[in-house]
């Protein structure tokens, strides 16, 4: 049999329960705005990601090629020997990075406000 005070409790996680989800739904906004290519730790350029372009890093002899669509950032070509920056993959998330060791080369998604991501706020 359900008593008054059973009512109460599950009104009560249920209230709790859509309230958390409602923080957690609002807090997930750290899609990037733009992203920057740093070359041997001095910035390449920065990049809007709503402008859709192939950017080609060359180097001192190393070549990457840099692809932007509406999935994200994503390294297509690179000379290095594994290739495990062109595996990765997109990236479209505040401080997400693509990283090519060999190359030096290192893609890093920004923000609105520079390098605050909706967990600092």
């Amino acid at each position: 049999m359900i008593r008054k005070a059973d009512i109460i409790l599950i009104v009560i996680i249920i209230a709790l329960s859509c309230i958390t989800t409602f923080f957690i739904l609002k807090n997930n906004d750290n899609y990037g705005k733009t992203f920057e290519v740093y070359v041997d730790n001095k910035l390449y350029g920065s990049y809007n990601l709503s402008e859709f372009q192939e950017i080609k890093i060359e180097e001192d002899g190393k070549s990457n090629t840099v692809k932007v669509d509406k999935n994200g950032v994503k390294m297509i070509k690179s000379n290095c020997k594994n290739k495990n920056c062109v595996h990765q993959g997109y990236i479209y998330k505040v401080e997400s990075n693509i990283v090519c060791i060999p190359n030096r080369i290192l893609i890093k998604i920004k923000g609105e406000n520079g390098d605050i991501d909706s967990v600092s706020k």
